[in-house]
């Protein structure tokens, strides 16, 4: 069966929704909220979305869940990529 990947670090396509996460930095209450309100409908909509990291050197796991446990599950459910751009090592540890 062909495997797809819903996650990349590839570059994105023109179009691409882009969201700053030092918009919500380290407040896993605002990711969450970016995350449903912001990202999520973008997704539902068809919108890729890419997930910029920049000037964010580490962040913590539950902050990672926050901001992409739902948006990576809806990717995968409509079928729409989520793109990550200037993740760290660490961050791409969380």
């Amino acid at each position: 069966p062909k495997v797809r990947t819903w996650l990349s670090f590839e570059n994105p396509p023109e179009g691409a929704f882009h969201f700053m996460v030092a918009a919500v930095r380290e407040d896993a209450a605002a990711a969450e909220n970016a995350a449903k309100t912001i990202l999520r409908p973008r997704l539902v909509e068809g919108q890729p979305v890419i997930v910029d990291f920049l000037n964010i050197d580490i962040c913590t796991q539950s902050f990672a869940h926050a901001l992409l446990f739902d948006v990576v599950r809806a990717a995968w459910a409509f079928r729409v990529r989520l793109y990550v751009r200037n993740a760290s090592a660490a961050v791409r540890d969380a």
